[in-house]
């Protein structure tokens, strides 16, 4: 059934089941209090549909979170960064054929290719980590937007 039934039927007076599955990390602890919250009846003057939403909310929240921290983990792989190199030079042969008449057009280009594939590259790999990438933005640009 809801939620509330859920945590009713598997959880004993004081403990709470949901909860319980919360990871135990710094960040989590304001959702864990408010499924402590949402767990007792009385916060909620025994509206039991109102506490059901709150708990599916909660979950929905928690869902997310555990979402967004499976991709803070997931990287790209070497693998595909390679095959994006090898991309990279095959396309700019075929820049270099399309124009092997005139070596001018030729060196302009390959060089706007190159210039724009390392972007693309640095973009890539800068974001792979966003840690490190938040190293690199200054917090004063959002400072003086203010």
């Amino acid at each position: 059934g809801s939620i509330l039934s859920r945590i009713r039927a598997s959880s004993k007076p004081g403990a709470i089941q949901v909860a319980s599955t919360v990871p135990a990390s710094p960040d989590l602890q304001g959702l864990r209090a408010l499924y402590h919250i949402g767990v007792n009846p009385a916060n909620f003057n025994g509206n039991t549909p109102v506490q059901s939403e709150f708990l599916h909310a909660l979950e929905q929240v928690r869902s997310a979170h555990m979402e967004r921290l499976d991709v803070r983990q997931s990287h790209l792989a070497t693998t595909k960064l390679v095959i994006i190199f090898m991309f990279g030079v095959l396309t700019q042969f075929a820049i270099a054929l399309c124009h092997a008449g005139n070596v001018r057009a030729t060196w302009a280009s390959v060089m706007l290719f190159s210039i724009a594939f390392a972007a693309t590259m640095w973009v890539l790999t800068a974001f792979e980590d966003p840690q490190k990438f938040a190293t690199l933005i200054s917090d004063r640009i959002f400072v003086d937007v203010h």
